[in-house]
This record gives structure tokens, C-alpha cells and sequence, in this order.
């Protein structure tokens, strides 16, 4: 059974997020790089209520991404936009890719 069904937790809605961070234009050295990537998971960490994917882009690629795919309740979305903006500020990034989306569970 799974933990929460139709993406719905009693009165809490649970959603789908993407979060996508870059350093193609090679601001940030690559010790900054991997400490926004921490940053960014530990903030997740808090609170998603499950992870569904997290990686980047291959190392031979001329583009540094990383993206993560979470759980959440929508509750905490205002949180999670103020804490990526404050990420954003402290890593000298101009922005952050976020993607919302209501979770639909398709069935044959």
C-alpha cells in the first residue's frame, strides 16, 4: 500500500516539484558548486516528503546542471521559493528553475 494515496494526505495536498539548479556560465568555482548542490539537498531534505530523483548532468558535458524531483506539501511552498531565493543570493545565481505540478496517479 502505498504511503499516501492519490496524492492526498488527509487535508494536506501533496504535489510534485522540480528543482534545477546550473553553472554553465561558470560562476561559482567547483568547491562553491558542490557546496550549492549540498545546500540545495539538505533544504530538500527538510521538507520533502519523499524523494523521487536527483542528479546531474554527465561530467564531459559543457553544462553543469543538477536537478531534483520531491514530494512535498503545498503547504510549504511559500517556505521552499523564499529558501531557493536565499540560495540564489548566497551562490550569486540570477535564478533557480522550480516546477510545480499537481501529482496525478494515470491508471489502465
Amino acid at each position: 500500500m502505498p504511503r499516501f494515496q492519490g496524492a492526498d494526505l488527509g487535508s494536506h495536498k501533496m504535489n510534485t516539484y522540480t528543482v534545477c539548479i546550473g553553472n554553465s556560465d561558470d560562476k561559482l568555482t567547483q568547491v562553491a558548486w558542490s557546496d550549492f548542490i549540498n545546500k540545495l539537498i539538505a533544504m530538500v531534505d527538510v521538507n520533502a516528503q519523499e524523494i523521487h530523483f536527483s542528479g546531474h548532468s554527465l561530467p564531459n558535458s559543457p553544462y553543469q546542471m543538477y536537478c531534483i524531483v520531491f514530494v512535498m506539501d503545498g503547504i510549504y511552498l511559500d517556505r521552499l521559493k523564499e529558501t531557493l531565493s536565499s540560495l540564489c543570493s548566497r551562490f550569486g545565481q540570477d535564478s533557480i528553475a522550480l516546477t510545480a505540478g499537481k501529482t496525478e496517479f494515470v491508471r489502465w
